[in-house]
């Protein structure tokens, strides 16, 4: 059966339109458009006709939607709501999109979403921000329905497995800050990195994935990131250190942190806005700012992935003057973020972080910063220098150089010592590796710090 039907100009929406009510029985229906201008020049669509026409075919729908949803990785606590976004996506349209959850596996009151914008819909989680705890875990499942008689319907994810998120929460202000991963990772935001005892390490300490990945083939760059949950008021002088692994790939001779050949890199980072925006406190650098490290990373590479492993036998001693790049003031409250960056090309084992420092504390009779205690260089080949300011009247100093095994390889001790101590020490017939030195004033402990030998 064929017919036709004239489209009339509605001034309400500016388009033509006619209305066609289909006989009973009918299962599908072919139509072409065709226009005329008033020098009776005709166009059709499709273009084609008769060898192309619009279809339309009248059958129950059994299509249910389709759900898609970046799941939410974490929840910062800061008094803002905790929304979620969905795309859901229907043949005939949606009717309803819900969301199931539960908080530390107790079940909460189901909540629908509304489209804020096409094949787009959002909420927020009905939940008490105030009884929001650290570490809270959610888990979430999506529901949508279709508006067929059928009401198809889909989830996500399937089956029994859920999205799952905790909760993490910003402590209070301090203006000192230690951490040495040896008993737990709960003032870090673990987005991407781990606290854990890798293999070849004795202790715990906070590690980037091992190895890290790199675009590859999506031509992409990626980030891998932690950040402390303590905010920090920084003081005039104000340092952080730690002792680091680094063997991310190096960038071309002579390149500099900022330039195109400079390759992947590491970086440590403040924020002033909880994490909105970042700016560096100093700059980014590579396994290139250590010949060991370098020399590790370089030793053996296979399609572009070096296979070097870390070790506690290549830590570093990293200070991080906290002020000293301009972006930040004696003052200010900053986040303090460790972040891997990683190029779409050649990758490696990644970063370690241990015995972490900022801005620590002098305590009466002790003297711990690191401006009175000076170990160098490190890595070394054959000698030590030790200079020790700000010592007590007739103070008892102990110098001792110990091995992996606790074994005492060197020992000294200065009696009646007052102000300033400075001492070279030979160690040129230890074999190479990680020693730790420890040096002490009356018996109590100014430094401790593990030291490579070349």
């Amino acid at each position: 059966h064929s017919d036709s039907l004239i489209l009339k100009f509605s001034d309400e929406s500016g388009t033509y339109m006619a209305e066609l009510t289909p006989g009973s029985g009918t299962t599908e229906i072919s139509y072409f458009v065709e226009a005329a201008d008033t020098m009776n020049r005709v166009r059709t669509a499709p273009s084609s006709v008769p060898h192309e026409y619009y279809n339309v075919k009248f059958q129950a729908d059994n299509e249910a939607p389709v759900i898609s949803h970046e799941a939410i990785p974490y929840f910062l606590k800061l008094g803002d709501p905790l929304t979620v976004t969905v795309n859901v996506d229907d043949n005939l349209g949606v009717d309803t999109v819900y969301i199931a959850f539960s908080v530390n596996g107790v079940s909460g009151t189901s909540f629908g979403l509304s489209m804020s914008a096409y094949g787009v819909y959002s909420g927020t989680f009905p939940v008490d921000m105030e009884n929001l705890n650290d570490g809270d875990n959610i888990e979430y499942t999506i529901f949508a329905k279709d508006k067929s008689l059928a009401q198809n319907s889909a989830q996500l994810p399937l089956n029994d497995v859920k999205f799952s998120f905790n909760v993490e929460a910003i402590s209070d202000p301090v203006t000192t800050y230690t951490n040495n991963f040896d008993i737990s990772g709960a003032d870090f935001l673990l987005y991407d990195f781990e606290v854990y005892k890798a293999k070849g390490f004795e202790n715990k300490a906070l590690h980037s994935p091992h190895p890290y990945d790199s675009g590859g083939s999506d031509n992409k760059d990626l980030e891998f990131w932690t950040f402390l949950k303590r905010p920090i008021i920084l003081k005039e002088g104000g340092t952080m250190t730690f002792d680091e692994v680094v063997l991310v790939e190096p960038g071309e001779p002579f390149s500099s942190y900022g330039s195109s050949d400079f390759w992947d890199y590491v970086i440590v980072e403040a924020s002033k806005d909880y994490g909105n925006s970042w700016q560096d406190l100093s700059n980014g650098y590579d396994a290139g700012s250590q010949i060991t490290w370098s020399d590790e990373y370089n030793e053996e590479i296979i399609d572009q992935v070096s296979q070097a492993k870390g070790t506690a036998e290549l830590f570093y001693n990293r200070e991080i003057d906290l002020l000293k790049n301009g972006n930040f003031t004696a003052g200010d409250t900053v986040l303090i973020r460790f972040r891997l960056y990683s190029d779409p090309f050649a990758n490696g084992w990644g970063w370690a972080i241990d015995n972490l420092q900022i801005q620590k504390a002098v305590s009466a009779g002790v003297i711990t910063a690191s401006n009175d205690v000076k170990v160098f260089p490190n890595p070394f080949n054959s000698s030590l220098s030790i200079s020790i300011h700000s010592i007590e009247n007739n103070s008892e100093i102990k110098i001792e150089v110990f091995d992996m095994f606790g074994k005492t390889v060197y020992a000294k001790q200065h009696e009646n010592v007052f102000g300033e101590l400075n001492e070279t020490i030979q160690l040129n017939e230890l074999r190479s590796g990680m020693y730790l030195i420890h040096i002490t004033e009356n018996g109590k402990t100014i430094r401790s710090k593990k030291l490579i030998k070349n």
